[in-house]
C-alpha cells in the first residue's frame, strides 16, 4: 500500500496499468427517498457481465443484454440511475446537469505540482478552483476500458492515461515514504482514486466552478439510512463477506424493512459506494475508518463490493476500502474474491420520474384578445430508469369554450408532437403554450401532465394579467325596441322555420331598419335556393346573412340577420295556408363587405302565424369553437341558418345574453 502512495503520478501513468487493492462494497440504504436531492450521475456502464467476466446475451446468444432489476445478477448496467447529462456552453465550459458543476471543457495539457494546480485554478477568476474527490469522480465514465480517457467526449483533448489532481487530503495516508503531504488523484485512465506526494508528483488539472452538498444520513430506525445529498436510502447492518456475485444476488433479494414490501433493493454502482466515504472524519488513532459510524455502527474498514464491473477487464468488479476511501479495482484476484456488502436503493429502473422545466412561468401583461407572440417552451424530461407514459398534457382554464393557456404539442426542438408521448430515461419532449386572455385581471392556470410518474400529475403554475382594451357592447339592432323589455316575445317559432329554432324573433314594427350590432364583416348567406328573402347572393336569392364581429378577447363571433330585403309590403296573404308578401330584392350585401356599427343591415319583415300578421326581426348568434391549428370553425353553411349545428363547432348562444355580456372590438 505505502509503496504504491510512494509512486509519483508521472511514473504511475506511464508505467502501470491499473492499481489493484483488495476491496469489496457494501451498501446501507434508508426508507425514505428524497426526490429533490442531488442526483448522483450514472456510471455510463450498460454492458453486463458474469461472475467469469464474459459479457452476458440474450437467449440467441448474439445480443448483448442485462439482466433484469429483482434477477440475480442485476447490476450496474441494469439500470439507468441519473444518466450522464452534459451541455457545452461554448465559452470554454461545460456544465454537468446533474450535479449543476460548471468544468472546464479542455485543460491546458500542463502537468503540474498540487499547489501549483491549485494556483491555476484560482487564476483563471472568481470562484474557479480545484475540485475535490467526490466531485471529479462523477465524471469519471467507467464504461471506458483502459487507457482511457474514461470521461466524456464532450471534455475535449483529455490524455489516455492521465490523472487528474483533486483539493482533497488523503488523511488515510498523509504523508508519502518521503514525508510529503498527501492528496488524492483521479485517475482518467480506468477510474481508480488513489493518493499522491503533493511536491513529489506532477499531474493534471480540470478546474470546477460551484459545489456540492455535503452528506447528511438519517437513521430511519427501521434498518435503514437516508442521505439527504442523494436520496438514496442505504443498509445500516452488514450481511458479511461474500464474493461477487452472491453480493449481487443478496442485495436483489432483500425486502428492508421486513414485511414494509420495499424490495427494490440493488448492490450500489461505484459512485453510489464512494459518496458515502468521509475523508473529513479519517483518524488513525480515533476514527480509523472513511464512513460515519454513528449512521452505520458496524462498518469495517475493509473492501466492499460495487456492481460495476472494471470495462477492461471485468474479470474484476470495482470497490471502495473503507479504511481510508480508496477506489480501485478489486484485487482478490476476481468477482469470486471477498469482499462486504451494504445494499442501496432509490432511482432505480422501475421508478420514472418526470421534471418539467421551468417548474412555474409568468407570461406578463398582455393585451385582452391577443396571444402570446412566442409560445413559452416547457421540456419534459425523464430523470428516473424506466419509461415515462405520459396520458395527458393540458390546461383547465377555458372562457366560450377556448383555453386561457393554450398547449401546443408541435412547439420546441423536441416536440412532442402529441399529448401522450411516451419519454424513455434520459430523453425529453417539448410543448409550447401561449397565453391569449379573455377578460381583463389576473389570470392563473396550471400546465398538467398526467403520466405513470408516482408523483404523477405535475401541476406548473402559469400566471398572467390580460389587459383590457376599448369595447363596447353591441347595440340594440331595431332603434324603436329596446332589449329586455318584457313586451319582446323571446322564442317564437314560425311554421316554416327549420326546427330546433336556435335563433330569436323579436316583435317590431314593420319596415325598422334593422342595424349592425357592431362594425363586422359580411361571412356568407345561408340557403340560397330560397327565394322569399332579400339576399347578397348574385341571383338574388338567399334567406340570411352571417356577419363575423371581433370580440375584444379576439376571438370571432357570428351573428345571422334574417332579412336582407330592401323593401317589405304588409300586403300579404295566406293562400293554401301559405304566407306570401310582397318585397323588392335588391342585391345589397357581398361577402367580405364591412358593415359598420349602426349601419343598416335590412328590414324587419311581417309573418303569419295562427292567423294574425306579426312584425319582426330575426336573430341568431354563433360562438365558434377553436381548431387544433388554432383557427376557428365557421357557422352553418345549411338549412335556415338557425339549425344543423354540428357541436364540436361552436355553440348557439341566447342573443339577450350576448348584448348584455359580451364587449365587441371595432378592430376587425
Amino acid at each position: 500500500m505505502e509503496e504504491s502512495i510512494k509512486l509519483s503520478v508521472k511514473s504511475y501513468v506511464s508505467t502501470e496499468k491499473i492499481f489493484f487493492l483488495p476491496l469489496i462494497i457494501l451498501l446501507l440504504t434508508a426508507s425514505t427517498i428524497n426526490a429533490e436531492a442531488f442526483k448522483l450521475p450514472d456510471t455510463g456502464q450498460t454492458t453486463c457481465y458474469d461472475a467469469s467476466g464474459n459479457v452476458i446475451m440474450d437467449a440467441s446468444g448474439n445480443v448483448p443484454t442485462c439482466p433484469a432489476p429483482n434477477s440475480p445478477l442485476a447490476q450496474d448496467g441494469s439500470y439507468s440511475i441519473n444518466p450522464p447529462s452534459y451541455t457545452d456552453n461554448t465559452d470554454g465550459t461545460v456544465t454537468d446537469t446533474n450535479t449543476g458543476l460548471t468544468w472546464q471543457k479542455q485543460d491546458d495539457g500542463t502537468l503540474r505540482y498540487w499547489d501549483e494546480a491549485s494556483s491555476y485554478c484560482a487564476s483563471l477568476g472568481t470562484d474557479w478552483r480545484l475540485p475535490t474527490k467526490k466531485e471529479l469522480i462523477t465524471i469519471v465514465d467507467y464504461s471506458i476500458p483502459y487507457p482511457g480517457p474514461t470521461i466524456n467526449p464532450i471534455f475535449t483533448g483529455t490524455p489516455q492515461n492521465s490523472a487528474y489532481w483533486t483539493s482533497t487530503d488523503c488523511k488515510g495516508y498523509p504523508y508519502d515514504a518521503s514525508g510529503v503531504s498527501v492528496a488524492w488523484i483521479v485517475y482518467f485512465n480506468g477510474g481508480s482514486v488513489n493518493g499522491s506526494g503533493k511536491t513529489s508528483s506532477v499531474a493534471n488539472v480540470r478546474c470546477v466552478r460551484g459545489g456540492l452538498p455535503p452528506s447528511s444520513f438519517t437513521n430511519n430506525g427501521n434498518g435503514t439510512v437516508t442521505d439527504a445529498k442523494t436520496g438514496f436510502a442505504w443498509e445500516q447492518g452488514e450481511p458479511g463477506y461474500m464474493v461477487w456475485p452472491d453480493a449481487l444476488s443478496y442485495c436483489e433479494n432483500l425486502e428492508l424493512p421486513s414485511g414494509s414490501g420495499q424490495s427494490d433493493w440493488r448492490l450500489p454502482n461505484i459512485k453510489e459506494l464512494e459518496s458515502i466515504t468521509d475523508d473529513t472524519i479519517f483518524d488513525p488513532d480515533n476514527h480509523p475508518i472513511a464512513i460515519d459510524t454513528k449512521a452505520f455502527p458496524n462498518a469495517n474498514a475493509s473492501n466492499y463490493w460495487s456492481s460495476t464491473s472494471l470495462a477492461g477487464d471485468p474479470y474484476s468488479a470495482w470497490g471502495v476500502n473503507f479504511s481510508y476511501g480508496y477506489v480501485g479495482p478489486s484485487y482478490a484476484p476476481s468477482k469470486y474474491g471477498g469482499g462486504y456488502v451494504r445494499c442501496v436503493r432509490g432511482g432505480q429502473t422501475g421508478t420514472p420520474k418526470l421534471e418539467v422545466s421551468p417548474t412555474s412561468y409568468v407570461f406578463g401583461n398582455l393585451t385582452v384578445g391577443a396571444c402570446s407572440a412566442s409560445p413559452q417552451i416547457f421540456t419534459l424530461s425523464n430523470t428516473g430508469g424506466s419509461a415515462i407514459n405520459v396520458s395527458d398534457i393540458n390546461t383547465n382554464l377555458t372562457v366560450s369554450n377556448n383555453k386561457v393557456f393554450e398547449v401546443l404539442y408541435d412547439w420546441g426542438p423536441v416536440p412532442c408532437n402529441q399529448s401522450n408521448p411516451t419519454i424513455m430515461p434520459g430523453d425529453n419532449c417539448t410543448v409550447g403554450v401561449t397565453f391569449c386572455p379573455a377578460t381583463a385581471g389576473s389570470v392563473t392556470d396550471n400546465l398538467v401532465v398526467t403520466s405513470n410518474d408516482p408523483n404523477s400529475p405535475a401541476n406548473i403554475l402559469m400566471t398572467g394579467n390580460g389587459i383590457s382594451t376599448n369595447g363596447h357592447l353591441p347595440i340594440t339592432p331595431v332603434p324603436s325596441v329596446e332589449i329586455g323589455n318584457p313586451a319582446l316575445d323571446y322564442g317564437v317559432s314560425v311554421s316554416w322555420a327549420t326546427l330546433p329554432h336556435n335563433g330569436i324573433d323579436y316583435s317590431s314594427n314593420l319596415n325598422d331598419e334593422v342595424k349592425s350590432v357592431g362594425t363586422g364583416i359580411v361571412h356568407r348567406y345561408t340557403k340560397a335556393t330560397a327565394s322569399r328573402f332579400g339576399s347578397i347572393s348574385p341571383d338574388g336569392r338567399g334567406p340570411a346573412i352571417w356577419v363575423r364581429y371581433k370580440l375584444v378577447s379576439g376571438e370571432p363571433v357570428y351573428v345571422l340577420y334574417g332579412h336582407t330585403a330592401t323593401t317589405w309590403s304588409d300586403a300579404s296573404t295566406v293562400v293554401r295556408k301559405r304566407f306570401n308578401f310582397n318585397c323588392l330584392y335588391k342585391i345589397k350585401w357581398s361577402p367580405g363587405d364591412r358593415i359598420n356599427t349602426g349601419e343598416a343591415v335590412g328590414l324587419s319583415a311581417p309573418f303569419y302565424h295562427s292567423g294574425v300578421h306579426q312584425e319582426h326581426l330575426h336573430l341568431s348568434v354563433f360562438m365558434p369553437n377553436r381548431k387544433k391549428d388554432g383557427s376557428y370553425y365557421e357557422p352553418p353553411s345549411s338549412g335556415w341558418g338557425y339549425s344543423n349545428l354540428n357541436v364540436r363547432e361552436g355553440n348557439y348562444i341566447n342573443p339577450k345574453e350576448f348584448f348584455n355580456s359580451y364587449y365587441l372590438s371595432d378592430d376587425i
